[in-house]
């Protein structure tokens, strides 16, 4: 994987690569992200965050950024790497995107994810999944916007 960190720009928006000197940054949005759709936020979180900084051939973190205001992030996306053979090779998953209320209802979330899909194109990546809480019909509306399609089976997961 291309390790090299880039920025993507939307029109509106710009995705600027983290690293670990923006950490509190990311972090202080992911908790409201967490509040957001009910998710455990937990130290262990945090650490998986760093590792990701740390190694990026396992995948990218943005901070989602108005190019007027570069230094007020409005919100960050995450997008991991791995490897499927349903999916023809290399896959990424969007892990995480959150943008703030002031930044949703305008159509800037799909344009930060095709900047995202755009760049995986440029990493060979052919396949891009998410996944989304079953009550936030809002979010559902919009990745399907964004030519995402609900798969007829469940995720399920195994905490190891």
């Amino acid at each position: 994987m291309n390790s090299t960190p880039q920025t993507l720009n939307t029109g509106r928006l710009d995705l600027q690569p983290a690293s670990l000197a923006e950490l509190p940054q990311v972090l202080k949005m992911m908790q409201a992200y967490y509040a957001l759709d009910g998710l455990e936020y937990t130290p262990a979180v945090e650490a998986a965050v760093v590792g990701l900084l740390e190694l990026p051939d396992n995948g990218r973190i943005w901070l989602v950024t108005d190019p007027v205001q570069p230094h007020l992030p409005v919100g960050y996306a995450v997008v991991t790497f791995w490897y499927s053979l349903e999916f023809q090779g290399k896959a990424a998953f969007l892990d995480e995107i959150y943008l703030e209320e002031s930044a949703r209802g305008q159509g800037q979330g799909g344009e930060v994810i095709e900047a995202l899909a755009q760049f995986c194109r440029s990493l060979g990546i052919r396949t891009l999944r998410l996944e989304v809480e079953h009550e936030n019909t809002r979010a559902q509306r919009a990745y399907e916007k964004a030519d995402f399609i609900t798969h007829p089976r469940y995720l399920l997961t195994k905490w190891l």
